[in-house]
């Protein structure tokens, strides 16, 4: 009886330091949402600093309209390139890599241009985030062409 109470109270100590954790990356996850929206949000409207303010300095974007991978400066220098028209996305997957990064993964479809060039339909999508000074920020972002459903 006394080794199963001490493995109930074994077990009760290991969820009670296992709860903050979950406690603590829910709040990362939700932090990182709010992040990406907004800089979804600020993206559209071309605002440069406020696109920098939300990106590590280092930060780099692969896409497929894109020469290669891009800085912040760059892809900010091409922002009145982009055209679009209809933005839609699955909800995202975050998958906390340790206490200071994550890995955020969807799909969107869209509808524009890029220097007058179609958009395709369809990308994944796959953005690495940073806690920097306890803020999250975008350091890495890719898109990969996916073929349209028909």
């Amino acid at each position: 009886m006394k080794a199963i109470r001490t493995g109930l109270l074994a077990v009760t100590l290991a969820v009670g330091a296992i709860a903050p954790a979950f406690a603590d990356e829910a709040a990362d996850i939700a932090a990182i949402e709010a992040q990406r929206t907004a800089l979804g949000q600020i993206y559209a409207s071309g605002d440069a600093e406020a696109i920098r303010g939300l990106m590590t300095p280092d930060q780099r974007s692969v896409t497929f309209v894109y020469d290669g991978p891009q800085t912040v400066d760059e892809q900010v220098a091409t922002l009145k390139d982009l055209k679009v028209e209809v933005y839609d996305a699955i909800p995202p997957t975050v998958d906390m890599l340790g206490p200071d990064a994550a890995l955020v993964t969807y799909e969107q479809s869209y509808r524009g241009t890029y220097k007058g060039n179609p958009l395709p339909g369809r990308v994944f999508v796959g953005e690495v985030w940073v806690r920097v000074d306890g803020k999250w920020l975008q350091k890495f972002y890719q898109e990969t062409v996916m073929e349209e459903e028909e």
